[in-house]
């Protein structure tokens, strides 16, 4: 039981949730493209790609 104390944190949860949030927003959007009768099967592209461009644009404006 000691072991488990250790391992289950509230740093562990705030990470979880941290980690998450993209693929939640991504689900509520697949959810939003689906009711409207839109197939959207490149979420995971979309999110790739709004990471590789963030750090393009960071790396140019040296932010």
């Amino acid at each position: 039981m000691e072991q488990l104390k250790e391992i289950i944190t509230p740093a562990l949860f705030t990470g979880m949730i941290r980690i998450a949030t993209p693929l939640a927003l991504a689900a509520i959007g697949g959810t939003i493209c689906e009711r409207s009768g839109i197939v959207n099967i490149a979420l995971e592209g979309l999110i790739l790609i709004g990471a590789f461009v963030s750090v393009v644009v960071s790396y140019f404006t040296g932010r």
